[in-house]
């Protein structure tokens, strides 16, 4: 991502945290939920003119954004050269579910910038991971847990995936079933009231589950 910016309106803390926040598609509770934090910390943190925080370093690894240039302004909010170190074969891109609605194809993905890494058993180049936001397929997944996908075109009777609705104007975790008579696919949701929902060709199955982690704890 460029680091040309425009300089108004971001001449302190809260200014440029709302921006790093808007540009990687974070709300501010889930932000407070990685900071171990209140959400009205971080409403306050957002909207008091801030210029400084003792967690100014934490918020930028996990924004994975320049700590100097969220403290002090110094730079542009990205670094040029991503930290490759993080990056290995055995490790995966985490995201929040807001910033895959920021993008219409699986492949852009990789345009964002992802709030952390973390270890995958199976390594692939193509494979990434999302927070679970909700509770709609406990016990098997959490609020925070993370679910590692990888994009598949063989699509099986009973797979987990991710999938955008364009109708519903959904982002959701939900099972697969093929109705092969009609040569169509719908996804369901246990928890949810939406049920089942039809899958069409307008409609972008990001990913088939890989493996899960549960949300670290303490």
């Amino acid at each position: 991502m460029s680091n040309r910016i425009i300089k108004a309106d971001l001449g302190n803390l809260s200014q440029r945290l709302k921006f790093l926040m808007d540009t990687a598609g974070v709300k501010q509770v889930h932000l407070a939920s990685k900071l171990g934090v209140t959400p009205q910390a971080i409403n306050h943190l957002c909207n008091s003119n801030a210029k400084s925080s003792k967690h100014t370093k934490e918020i930028a690894r996990l924004l994975n954004a320049n700590e100097k240039w969220l403290a002090f302004g110094d730079g542009g909010p990205f670094e040029e050269k991503p930290d490759k170190a993080k990056q290995t074969s055995q490790t995966v891109p985490v995201f929040f579910l807001d910033q895959l609605k920021k993008i219409k194809l699986q492949a852009d993905i990789y345009k964002l910038n992802p709030v952390e890494y973390h270890w995958s058993s199976e390594s692939t180049d193509e494979a990434f991971g999302v927070y679970v936001n909700d509770n709609n397929l406990a016990p098997r997944f959490e609020q925070g847990d993370i679910v590692v996908l990888k994009p598949s075109h063989d699509v099986k009777n009973g797979a987990l995936a991710l999938v955008y609705s364009n109708e519903l104007n959904k982002l959701l975790f939900c099972y697969l079933y093929i109705n092969a008579t009609k040569n169509l696919i719908c996804g369901f949701v246990p928890q949810d009231s939406l049920g089942i929902f039809l899958i069409t060709s307008e409609d972008i199955i990001y990913g088939i589950f890989q493996e899960s982690f549960k949300k670290a704890q303490g």
